[in-house]
């Protein structure tokens, strides 16, 4: 049910509850820097939505994918796929053409890419997406570009 339009005392939120859910306040929290990081995920008309955002081919029905390309609203990463995971079980999906890093899983966000335990860093062609969760990839080139500022401005700090 939606309750945007009941009163406080449903939609209230307990703040004592934040100490004992802080991975999920962390993780929220995250997800806003990389939100106001990012202009890609801050488009602001139709067009430039139509231009820059396109569906991917899922074969599950629980799973939405689409890829955000060519440095959409002036962003520093060229190319961002986003899946959604509603199953209750992994769903392994297919990844357009190159090399992809992931910078956003269900439990982590690092905008210069997530160590995912068994892996390299570096996805081609398939991806194995966690139950009810989402996945964010990154082109690789696009990465290893911030990753150099990331070092500059730490080396000239």
């Amino acid at each position: 049910h939606n309750s945007y339009n009941l009163p406080d005392h449903i939609n209230q939120l307990n703040w004592d509850n934040k100490g004992e859910y802080y991975h999920v306040f962390s993780f929220y929290k995250d997800l806003i820097r990389l939100r106001k990081n990012h202009p890609a995920f801050r488009m602001t008309s139709v067009a430039m939505i139509q231009k820059h955002l396109s569906f991917l081919d899922v074969e599950s029905p629980l799973v939405v994918g689409f890829l955000i390309a060519n440095y959409a609203n002036g962003d520093d990463w060229e190319k961002i796929l986003v899946f959604y995971n509603g199953a209750n079980n992994e769903v392994v999906v297919e990844l357009p053409e190159g090399q992809w890093i992931i910078v956003a899983t269900k439990n982590e966000i690092n905008e210069l890419g997530v160590s995912v335990e068994g892996f390299d860093k570096t996805f081609e062609r398939y991806i194995a997406l966690v139950s009810k969760s989402i996945t964010i990839l990154v082109d690789k080139a696009s990465v290893s570009k911030n990753q150099c500022k990331a070092i500059s401005k730490f080396a000239l700090a």
